[in-house]
């Protein structure tokens, strides 16, 4: 235990980001938490959209996403058994919904839910690059 902690202790002084998660994984309790840092998330792209997917349990995913100026991101079909909720972290955005013609407009700190099988795209309509978090329940992606 002693070279455990004398490890870690260098570790920490040095920098080390290895350190800390192994301290974090001895300090967990099985299935107690999981975290993921966000150079381990899976990173994709929807059009101009930059997607980060961090967690995808089966019971619920969480994302966030960068959408340039003046873009837009793919159009997402909808999802058939899960809603989506998206939350504004930095600039504006549309919801643009094809099927209705609507338009919803969210800003910094608004959190729009989208229900099961409403397709859906998202705009970027601010002067900033837009980041949103975004999370599905059920997971289906």
């Amino acid at each position: 235990m002693a070279a455990l902690i004398e490890l870690l202790w260098g570790g920490l002084h040095q920098g080390e980001t290895d350190a800390i998660r192994l301290l974090e994984r001895l300090r967990m309790k099985k299935d107690e938490i999981q975290i993921v840092r966000g150079d381990d998330a899976v990173s994709f792209m929807e059009g101009s959209e930059y997607c980060k997917k961090y967690i995808a349990t089966g019971k619920i995913t969480f994302g966030i996403s960068k959408i340039p100026v003046a873009t837009r991101g793919t159009k997402d079909p909808g999802h058939v058994n899960s809603q989506e909720v998206f939350y504004v972290i930095r600039g504006n955005v549309l919801i643009y919904v094809e099927e209705s013609g609507n338009y919803y407009e969210l800003k910094e700190g608004d959190v729009a839910l989208i229900n099961e099988g409403v397709s859906h795209t998202l705009v970027n309509v601010g002067d900033i690059p837009a980041v949103l978090s975004w999370s599905m329940s059920p997971s289906e992606i």
